[in-house]
């Protein structure tokens, strides 16, 4: 889902099932961040609070959980039972930026939209790739990749995401594939 509502895309992707998903915006509503936590299974969020800088937020599990809302990093739960209570207490600076994401790799998908033909501009140098379909499943994993390929994915219309990670960062990015 594309939380930024501006021009820009900031694309997150389910682990899973249900997943919790949280944005920050500033009080003009313009996009500031945004991160989740899930798992592989289903995740559910009962309880929500604020404070001047944190967000509280309780729930369930039932499966092993990323509690880290950075997709850089990972803070795994794993459940003692078959469903799991969890309060978990957010700093708002720990909700992933855009600026964060984007200041050292700026990346483009082109052309976009696309027949399924298309290359990545990255101003990193070798970087991992996985695309994703719409229901998460992987369509395409290179490692070591550099910026002089050219992708062919089999072009069955719809919307795709691009994940892009190298030592610093990973961005997602999504593509349109038209017939």
């Amino acid at each position: 889902s594309d939380f930024d509502p501006g021009n820009n895309s900031f694309n997150l992707i389910s682990n899973g099932g249900t997943d919790v998903f949280m944005a920050l915006y500033d009080s003009n509503g313009n996009f500031k961040g945004s991160g989740s936590i899930g798992g592989w299974g289903n995740d559910w969020v009962s309880h929500i609070a604020a404070d001047n800088n944190n967000i509280w937020i309780a729930g369930h599990y039932g499966d092993p959980i990323d509690m880290d809302p950075d997709n850089s990093s990972t803070f795994i739960l794993n459940p003692k039972g078959s469903s799991d209570g969890f309060l978990a207490k957010y700093n708002l600076s720990t909700v992933t930026t855009t600026e964060e994401m984007f200041s050292n790799n700026q990346v483009d998908i082109y052309p976009n939209p696309n027949q399924g033909q298309f290359s990545i501009k990255s101003n990193s140098q070798n970087f991992s790739i996985q695309i994703f379909d719409v229901h998460g499943k992987i369509i395409k994993q290179l490692e070591n990749y550099n910026n002089n390929t050219v992708f062919n994915i089999p072009s069955v219309p719809g919307i795709y995401f691009l994940k892009l990670k190298d030592d610093n960062d990973t961005i997602v990015k999504k593509f349109i594939v038209t017939m």
